[in-house]
């Protein structure tokens, strides 16, 4: 079934292991967001929403504390290869790395005003 594209984008707001603005420590574990990904990764929907915030969930950040465990982030990465995701969200999500202008944009809803900028 479809997950609802508001739902969906939430997710991976909440669950996003680097987070676009505050602090580390308030970064939801790693167990409950692994516990959110496990019935995401059995949808089948290929929207940019969903595949946002699949990518947001299990980005990976060189941090053992946030990053999900390896069984469930090939899970993740099997998901959006089956819905044909973008290279750049699966290199994110394999080795990491920054969102470029047009990801911010899709977090955001719109574009950052000048001197911003996201980690």
């Amino acid at each position: 079934a479809a997950v609802r594209p508001a739902l969906c984008w939430t997710l991976g707001r909440i669950g996003a292991r680097q987070p676009s603005y505050g602090p580390l420590n308030m970064v939801v574990p790693t167990e409950v967001v692994e516990g959110w990904l496990k019935p995401l990764t059995t949808c089948d929907d290929a929207s940019s929403v969903y595949q946002l915030s699949l990518m947001q969930m299990a980005r990976r950040t060189g941090d053992r504390y946030r990053d999900i465990s390896a069984s469930t982030r090939d899970a993740v990465l099997s998901t959006m290869q089956a819905h044909h995701t973008s290279e750049h969200f699966l290199t994110l999500v394999r080795e990491g790395g920054l969102l470029d202008t047009e990801e911010q944009n899709l977090i955001f809803g719109e574009a950052l005003p000048n001197g911003l900028r996201i980690r």
